[in-house]
């Protein structure tokens, strides 16, 4: 038994949901794509832990390359924390309740 309906695409969606936010949609819209950065940031974080462990982890430990590794983790959790409270501008509580409320 097939079925006849059809999935809307990602961007279709994301533009019913901006549609659908109007007067948040700018907000909406910026909070989107800081925690999208927020999340590509988190994900390079992450993978600072594999030359990091290497370094601490090679038969003579090269603290030198573990520091500097640490260091990068450290600002990239610090990148990743700015853009994640710049993006709850845009709160999904209250905003987004009146969005629906809207509807």
């Amino acid at each position: 038994m097939s079925s006849t309906h059809s999935v809307p695409s990602l961007f279709a969606s994301y533009g019913r949901m901006l549609e659908a936010a109007g007067e948040f949609a700018p907000k909406m819209r910026r909070s989107f794509i800081l925690n999208t950065i927020a999340a590509v940031v988190e994900g390079l974080a992450f993978a600072c832990f594999y030359p990091l462990s290497i370094a601490l982890l090679s038969a003579p430990a090269d603290i030198s390359g573990a520091w500097f590794w640490l260091g990068v983790m450290v600002v990239l959790a610090a990148v990743d924390a700015s853009l994640r409270w710049t993006a709850m501008q845009f709160s999904f509580g209250p905003d987004l309740a009146q969005v629906n409320y809207d509807l």
